[in-house]
């Protein structure tokens, strides 16, 4: 089994099993997983009752997948464009920065919008 583009992040239970044939990369958890391109951080959810991505570019509020607005935190997760890059992002709206996000909502109409380089360049 391969678990890729996830988040396993506040688990009462101790977070991502794994071991034996389970291969976990380009996910994100609290604790240190090996594989490929895993993190231990912060996801930066928006809230804790949809689990959006915070994104200064825009992310969903209100809803999982419709019957809620669009925002703009005042930061950014560190999860947005890190999933595997032959993973599909196409349905991300734009600017999706052409990779998937992790989590859920990666490769779905309502994930967290990218920076778009206009943004970034103001950034610097």
């Amino acid at each position: 089994t391969t678990v890729s583009n996830c988040i396993a992040w506040g688990n009462l239970a101790g977070g991502m099993a794994t071991g034996g044939a389970c291969i976990v990369e380009y996910s994100c958890s609290q604790e240190a997983l090996a594989g490929m391109n895993n993190l231990s951080i912060d996801p930066g959810f928006a809230d804790t009752t949809y689990y959006h991505l915070r994104s200064r570019g825009g992310n969903y509020a209100g809803g999982f997948f419709s019957g809620g607005y669009w925002t703009n935190s005042p930061d950014v997760s560190p999860l947005i464009d890190r999933g595997d890059p032959g993973s599909p992002y196409a349905l991300e709206p734009q600017p999706n920065g052409r990779c998937v996000n992790l989590g859920a909502y990666g490769n779905t109409v309502t994930a967290s919008r990218s920076l778009s380089l206009g943004a970034l360049l103001l950034l610097f």
